[in-house]
């Protein structure tokens, strides 16, 4: 059976990886403040999209193949 993807939960990814494009777009943006603001602006996303959304689009091979090789 396949995983049921929520267009919602697609959009929450993209708007992350919008956040990290940005951040990483320019050089200049490199500094530990961006960094730290980055991280406490984004990290209760980023940790609720890798444990809960992203693991359940994965068959439970896929999740084993990761279990096995982290």
């Amino acid at each position: 059976m396949e995983p049921k993807i929520k267009p919602h939960d697609v959009l929450r990814v993209y708007a992350l990886l919008e956040n990290i494009q940005q951040l990483f777009h320019q050089p200049d943006n490199y500094t530990m403040e961006n960094f730290q603001r980055f991280g406490e602006e984004n990290y209760p996303e980023i940790h609720q999209l890798y444990y809960e959304v992203v693991w359940n689009w994965l068959s439970e091979e896929e999740q084993n193949q990761i279990m096995e090789h982290p």
